[in-house]
């Protein structure tokens, strides 16, 4: 109940979305210092890695992306969730459940009279 209210207000995606915005740019990340350098550890690093950095850069937008698109429809289906729709289910699970019990006890009470009311030994 508190994750559906969470996520059809919009707090979960935001959460999510704030959660990854750091991995939208690895690169830039990585080149970035306080003091404005980039040593030369980095820039080796950067040499050897850095397409594959970018590339996952693009990746990583795209799954963030993809994150959001997933919280957005979860919270439109968490909005329309009836929250007793479950006991609906089960209450009728049990009523169906109920009828065939008694439809089968039915019919072998039928089967036992038939078979005393024929002669025939059931054994």
């Amino acid at each position: 109940m508190i994750l559906g209210e969470a996520l059809a207000k919009g707090h979960a995606a935001g959460a999510v979305q704030s959660g990854l915005t750091y991995l939208a740019e690895p690169l830039s990340a990585m080149t970035r210092d306080d003091r404005g350098k980039v040593d030369g550890l980095q820039r080796a690093f950067l040499k050897q890695y850095g397409t594959i950095l970018e590339r996952l850069g693009g990746d990583m937008a795209k799954i963030a992306r993809g994150l959001r698109g997933l919280s957005s429809l979860t919270a439109r289906g968490a909005a329309e969730l009836d929250p007793s729709g479950a006991h609906r289910i089960f209450d009728r699970m049990r009523t169906l459940g109920d009828a065939t019990l008694r439809q089968i006890e039915e019919a072998l009470g039928a089967a036992v009279c038939a078979t005393i009311a024929s002669g025939c030994n059931p054994a």
